[in-house]
């Protein structure tokens, strides 16, 4: 009885290590997918910048849990700016379409214009 209890517990002792060794094994590439997923959902002009930073600063940091909780928090930031660039698109076109509404054919292409002039980084040609 004694026996079988001492080679249960080194033998759950030997499968803990295993396991623990094995993630460990697989946490780096769990954080660069972390990464790699995150700058994707990125603007593309944000994306180059933000990923040499996310891998730069998990490369100096220390433990391998910190670094997946980093990663972590970094997707949840890229949903974040991902979010907020397109609130702030939603919130430029808003008005051009309520003034579509509210002003004559003639002031409407004006304000339309002079609005997409402004945000060139949006990468729209205005005609005319």
């Amino acid at each position: 009885m004694m026996i079988g209890a001492l080679l249960c517990t080194v033998l759950i002792g030997v499968i803990i290590r295993l396991l623990a060794d094995e993630s460990k094994a697989w946490l780096p590439w769990i954080t660069e997918q972390l990464i790699r997923r995150a700058v994707k959902t990125l603007p593309e002009s944000q994306r180059e910048r933000y990923g040499e930073e996310w891998r730069s600063y998990l490369n100096e940091a220390p433990g391998e849990i910190g670094k997946l909780v980093s990663g972590l928090g970094f997707l949840r930031a890229s949903w974040k700016m991902s979010e907020r660039q397109v609130h702030e698109r939603s919130i430029f076109f808003r008005p051009a379409r309520l003034k579509v509404y509210l002003i004559g054919e003639g002031n409407v292409a004006l304000r339309i214009k002079d609005a997409l002039q402004s945000k060139p980084e949006l990468g729209m040609d205005v005609i005319g």
